[in-house]
Parts: C-alpha cells; structure tokens; sequence
C-alpha cells in the first residue's frame, strides 16, 4: 500500500515538473519594440516587424538591419542585411549570422541565448526589456 502511495506520488511530480517546463510563449515577441540594455556598451532599441529586425545603438553609432529567419517557435536566425550607420567601424560582415534562443517569455521581458554560427562556442544571454515607444520603418 505504501509503495503504490510513493509511485502515485512520484508520478505526480513527474507530470508536475514537465508540465512547469512547458516551451514559452514566443509569439509575443516575434513583432514589436525592445531594449537590451548595457552599461558599457549602451542601449540599443531592437524593433522587429516580420523578416526584419533594426537594431540602433547611439552610443556606439550604430544602426544595422538584420533579416530574421524563423528555425522553429521559439529559435530565429539573423542575417546582416544592411548597415544604415556605423560611426564605431564594428565588424558587420554578412558571415555573421547569429542564432537567437528564446528561453522565457514574461510581461514585461524575454530571456534569450544568441550563439554566433561562426563561432558556436561563444553564446551569449541577455535579458530583452519591452519598449515603451512605437517605431516603425520601411523595408
């Protein structure tokens, strides 16, 4: 009796458990305005609308677009597409394609894991904030 009591307990956790670690809801920030925020480098504003994505930093003068390509719900690609400013001369090459992880998904942020495909053992996590003022551009 006390046994079938410990694997019906068991069981429960386990479905319990699987069930918190459900994927997250990533259709709520595959369009809109974002900012990661970084005490050396500066903000940059990320605005995301369909297959692309500009990504502004003042503080480096740097503005770029990436074209965004969705692998699976949560995961996306980006490709340099065009550089619209680049006062820091950072390296922008079109080799460096980025892969973005999205790992939670909360009101008023996401968390994310960017890999580069150049160098895959070099990842980065960040935590992206919502942003408050609409932009929008053209393609």
């Amino acid at each position: 009796m006390l046994t079938a009591i410990y694997q019906s307990l068991i069981i429960l956790i386990t479905i319990t458990t699987h069930l918190s670690m459900a994927a997250p809801d990533c259709s709520k920030v595959k369009h809109g305005v974002f900012v990661m925020e970084d005490d050396q480098m500066g903000n940059t504003i990320i605005t995301r609308e369909n297959d692309i994505q500009r990504e502004e930093n003042n503080q480096m003068g740097v503005t770029i677009e990436l074209k965004v390509q969705w692998v699976n719900e949560c995961s996306y690609r980006l490709i340099p597409y065009r550089i619209l400013q680049n006062n820091s001369g950072v390296d922008l090459s079109e080799d460096l394609q980025l892969l973005v992880e999205i790992l939670e998904v909360h009101k008023d942020y996401y968390l994310q894991r960017t890999t580069s495909l150049i160098y895959p053992e070099i990842s980065i996590s960040s935590r992206i904030y919502r942003y408050n003022k609409k932009k929008s551009f053209d393609k």
